[in-house]
């Protein structure tokens, strides 16, 4: 790829993201040899911080991205942080057991944590806000209780219940029926954070 095919790849992938984010200008392309403990290959979320943790530990790292830092879904996404899976935890925990999916959100719930650390120490702008919801479309009051009754229970993470009249004015909107809200859940500028 030419530095041409570049700056225009940039133009192309602009998001708000990208222009509230202060990006440094591209390095040149790597062309002599460098020695280093590890090579990490590739600039997202899971490169840098892995580039991040073994230089804390003392090693001297390499990192290179094709592109630019964050190129990816790792700077365009939608900025929320929480725990848990796309899939829904009680689909893991019916297909491993409950054991199984209490280790597997335990884990989430320590990325979630590791987030909030690092930009506490580092950049606390870059946290744009506290909680998440989800809202639910379908009037499931028994249903949306039993989840955040089990959330708690199985997981230990408590989901305030949001009946219709409250979600409605949070959400200025008649299409959600019910909600639940996460007070440990928050929304970052992920690109910030990259960077």
């Amino acid at each position: 790829m030419t530095q041409t095919d570049l700056e225009h790849a940039v133009k192309v992938s602009e998001t708000w993201y990208e222009a509230t984010a202060a990006r440094q200008a591209p390095r040149a392309p790597l062309r002599s040899r460098v020695a280093a403990d590890v090579c990490v290959i590739g600039g997202g979320l899971a490169g840098l911080t892995l580039t991040r943790e073994l230089q804390r530990r003392g090693r001297s790292v390499v990192l290179l991205e094709a592109r630019r830092i964050a190129w990816g879904a790792s700077g365009r996404n939608g900025g929320s942080v929480s725990s848990g899976f796309s899939e829904g935890i009680e689909a893991i925990a019916s297909r491993h057991g409950l054991s199984v999916a209490r280790e597997l959100f335990r884990l989430s719930a320590l990325g979630t944590d590791y987030i909030g650390r690092e930009i506490a120490t580092h950049d606390p702008s870059i946290k744009m806000g506290d909680g998440s919801i989800v809202a639910r479309r379908v009037p499931d009051r028994d249903g949306t209780l039993r989840h955040a009754e089990a959330m708690a229970r199985d997981y230990g993470r408590n989901l305030d219940f949001l009946g219709r009249e409250e979600l409605r004015l949070l959400l200025r909107s008649e299409r959600y029926f019910l909600g639940l809200r996460d007070n440990a859940a928050f929304h970052i500028h992920p690109l910030r954070y990259a960077l």
